[in-house]
This record gives C-alpha cells, structure tokens and sequence, in this order.
C-alpha cells in the first residue's frame, strides 16, 4: 500500500506538469535552476575543494553545513509540513479508506523531505569537491548521501512531533494560532542561537576562518554526527564511520517513531483543524460582529477588502506559516547586520543598504501574491462591478504597511547601533519608509501581472514571468532610489555651490523611480482587466 501512495503522488506531479500552468511552473523552475544553480552549486564545490587543500577537518566543514540544512529545513519546511500531513484535501480520502495510518506517515514523510533534499544539493556539491581534493572514494559520498538523508527526516519528523503535540494539548478552535506563533518564536530562535554561534557582537572575520570557527562550535551537536562519519571514512576508520552513522540513524528512528505515534492520534484532528473549513465557529461569531459594525457606517470597499485581507491572514494558516519564517528573518537581520563595522559619512549610508533585505523579502512574500489570493473571489468582484483600481488600493493599503512596520523600525535599530545622529536617524526613517513602499506597491503590481488564481499556496500563485518582472521593477527603484539618495548625500557631503543641483538631480531620479512603479502599477490593471474570469 505504501508503493501505492508513493505512485500516487508522483502521477499527481505528472498530471501537474502535463497541464498548462503546471507547465509553465515547471519550464520557469528549470531556466531559474540552469540560471542560478550552476553558480551556486560551483561555488560549494569550490569551498569544499578549497577547505580539503588547506587541510581543514572535514568535521569542522560539515559540521556547519550539516547544521546549516537542519537550521533551513526546520525554518522554510513548516508551510509543506503542515499542507503534506494536515493541510492536503486527499487526507480527507485517505482518513475514511482501508489505509494503515504508518503507511500515509510514511508516504506524507516522503513528500514532505523532497524540499530538504533539494536544498541539501549544496552540501552535496561541497561533499563532492571535498572528496576530489582528498580522493576519497565511494564510500564517502554513500555515507554522505545516507546522512543528508537522515538529517532531513530527523527534522521533518521533530516538526511532525510538535505540530502533534500541538494539537493534542491546544483547542481545536485556536491549534492553528498557536501553531503559527510557534513557528514564529521557532523562527526567531533558531536564527538567534545561530547568531550567537557565530559570536555576535564581534567584528566579522575575513577568509574561512569564521565558517571553520562555526563548524568548531557546533561539534557537540546531533547534527555533526554524520560528520564524524565522513571523517572516519577519509582517516580509513570503518568502525568510526559505523558507529556515528548508526548513531544518527537511530536517533532518527527515535524522532520518527515518536513523530508517528503523534502523528496517529493527531492525524483526524489535524486534517479537521488545518484543512478547509477549519476554525469556522470564530469566523461565524466575527462575521455577526462585522455586520453589526456595517450596518452603523458606510460601506467602504477599500476598507471591506482591507479587513478581509487581515482576517484572512489570521485564519488561513497556509498564508501564515509561510510569511512567520520570513518575518523571523526580517526582525532578527537588524541584530544581524549590527556586526558590520559602524561608519561615518558616507560610510554611515553605505553600511545601511542592507537594511534593504527585510522590505525586499516581506514584499516578495506579502505583496507579491496579494491578488492572486483571491481566488473565485475575483469573480465576484468582477461582477460586481468592483474597479480594478480599488481592488489595488486595497492591496496597497494593506501591503505597505505590513512592509514597512518592519523594515523602518529594522533600519532604525542598525542606525542607532551604528551610533546615527538625530538628522541620520530622521534620514533612515524617511528613506526605509520610501524603499518599504515602493518595493511593496512592485510587488503587488507584479504579482497582478501573472496570477495564478486557482493556487492555494501562496508560494504557487504568482506565475514566472511576474516574478522576473518585478525583480527587474526591484532592481530599477532601488538603483533610482540610491541614485537620489547618494546625489542627495554627495551634495550635502559637498557643500555649496553643489548642495542645490546634486540636491535637484536627486529628486529628478527619485522620481524617475517613483515613475517605473506607476508604470508598473498601470500595466498590471490592464493586465487584470483582460483576463478571463470565468475559467476561474
């Protein structure tokens, strides 16, 4: 029966591709991947072959790559974890049918470790370079290949354990909050105690010093176990490379057994609360409440869709989970980044351009599939004769501010560790606010270029062409946007005579960036306004 599910699925990612969509999906996965991956998957090569001829313990090495994938998997997987176990509409026919339980835990652990395994092709790759500098044999990529495996279970499975317990121990009617908070502090954690790994607060090493150091300090850890194993293999030891890789085995075995017999007793109620129709109790008692609030004050559209838009965010546990583990990475970067060295002058606001990271990723997350979330509820609108135009300022009103209520305050922290002045301080605020918006009305713009309205992850509703679209939007506001802001900064570096016209020529760019985003926002309304939403 196991073999069936397994079947089942890989005929559903064929189906998938074989449609139109899918289709498309698929092609603008592969040109991304024959874009970018050979670059990044040369570069883990390259370290890994370059650390083996420096003589560098391969302990060290993998011990932080080993960590490193945990770390990711752990942060980035719960949204697939909670749809592959809890969240998928066939559970709902696999609960009623003849299946043993262990074989849908088996099958769901399967779908759920594809993700972590693609992103353990780095490791792989260094794994590789490693073993051509040292000349290791087939043996070590075996075993690296067997711990790459385990690792990924291991975390997948410590995720299964506590969305189980979760649920076991939370009311039905508030397992999907707490949850999301869960996953939120999970977050946050795990990228501060890697912050504190890395000894935060001190001045960033240069060379691979600081990646050995890491590697040093993670040594105690279960995830460097399959690290020992590689070095047994390469100092010939097979009783050495046995004993780890049975210890990482049999913890692994340990977290999925545990993972399982959670799993069992959670797996109805799970289904129940995370899948379709969960939590409808709270939305009948807010929706009582919403047309009580209605009926005493006008109607406005705006505010309705804005409403909706935060309601569902609250409710939709999909949409969630996906943007905790970004918001985690948007909150805790200002500590991160605290570690550059503080400059004056224009070093000052050359140090502050990566506070740049929080609004590009939130927006890339939050506005960028702000459309196409809405569904058939598209449909409606159309017939109701809704404008293109007040649906976008609804998405834009709820967009910007999301964006920019982390990215000013992230940018003000790394201003004042960085020892800002009052004027400083008022510029970072401005300028944060005006690169939070832009790069959230760019994504909401581009993400109406190329929706996928019948796509239930947020990650899936925004086809490939609006995604390149509105990073090539990304990156001409951000150049416009610096351009303004260095002529501004140069002329008042400067002094008079060329305050005033580097002052001028700044606003001139500014605007020009302010231009591309109308444009864009222009664009994506005629776009709306011929699509066909009857195939919806």
């Amino acid at each position: 029966m196991l073999w069936t599910l397994i079947r089942a699925d890989l005929r559903s990612v064929v189906n998938a591709v074989r449609e139109r969509r899918g289709r498309r999906r698929a092609i603008g996965m592969l040109v991304a991947a024959l874009v970018g991956g050979p670059f990044f998957v040369a570069a883990s090569f390259a370290v890994g072959y370059g650390m083996a001829r420096l003589g560098t313990d391969p302990v060290t090495v993998f011990a932080a790559s080993f960590t490193a994938v945990t770390v990711v998997v752990l942060v980035v997987q719960l949204p697939s974890v909670i749809e592959s176990f809890f969240a998928d509409r066939r559970l709902l026919l696999l609960a009623l049918a003849p299946i043993r339980p262990l074989d849908v835990y088996l099958s769901r652990l399967l779908l759920a470790s594809r993700i972590g395994w693609a992103l353990g092709v780095l490791l792989v790759a260094q794994m590789l370079g490693f073993g051509v500098a040292t000349g290791a044999g087939g043996a070590f990529y075996v075993v690296g290949l067997a711990g790459l495996v385990l690792v990924v279970a291991s975390a997948i499975s410590l995720q299964v354990i506590a969305l189980s317990f979760l649920l076991r121990v939370a009311p039905a009617s508030r397992a999907r909050d707490v949850a999301t908070l869960v996953a939120a502090l999970l977050g946050a954690l795990l990228y501060l105690g890697w912050f504190a790994v890395v000894g935060g607060g001190r001045p960033a090493a240069t060379g691979l010093g600081p990646y050995t150091e890491v590697g040093r300090r993670l040594g105690w850890l279960p995830t460097a176990w399959p690290a020992r194993a590689l070095a047994g293999v390469l100092a010939g030891d097979p009783g050495h490379t046995l004993a780890w890789l049975a210890a990482t085995a049999a913890l692994c075995a340990a977290l999925g057994f545990l993972a399982w017999v959670g799993y069992r007793r959670a797996f109805v109620l799970g289904v129940g609360v995370f899948g379709e129709g969960g939590g409808t109790s709270i939305g009948r008692r807010r929706t009582r409440r919403a047309r009580r609030d209605g009926a005493e004050r006008p109607a406005s559209p705006v505010g309705a869709l804005l409403r909706k838009d935060l309601l569902s965010m609250r409710r939709d546990v999909r949409r969630l989970a996906g943007v905790l583990p970004s918001l985690a990475v948007a909150v805790v970067y200002p500590v991160l980044f605290s570690r550059s060295i503080s400059g004056t002058g224009l070093g000052f606001w050359g140090s502050m351009w990566g506070c740049i990271f929080a609004p590009f990723l939130l927006s890339n997350v939050l506005a960028l599939p702000a459309v196409a979330l809405e569904g058939r509820a598209m449909l409606l609108l159309r017939l109701a004769g809704t404008p293109l135009w007040t649906l976008l300022r609804a998405k834009l009103s709820y967009t910007i501010p999301a964006v920019a209520v982390v990215g000013v305050p992230g940018a003000l922290v790394v201003a004042v560790l960085h020892q800002a002045t009052g004027a400083q301080l008022v510029a970072v605020a401005a300028a944060s606010l005006w690169v939070s918006a832009g790069l959230a009305a760019i994504g909401t713009g581009a993400g109406a270029l190329a929706p996928n309205f019948d796509a239930p992850d947020p990650r899936r509703a925004v086809g490939f062409t609006g995604v390149i679209a509105g990073n090539l939007a990304d990156a001409g506001f951000l150049a416009c946007s610096g351009g303004g802001v260095g002529l501004g900064v140069l002329g008042w570096w400067l002094g008079s005579p060329w305050t005033a016209p580097l002052v001028a020529a700044g606003v001139v760019v500014a605007a020009a960036g302010v231009a591309l985003v109308v444009l864009l926002l222009a664009i994506s309304m005629r776009r709306l306004a011929r699509l066909d939403y009857g195939s919806i």
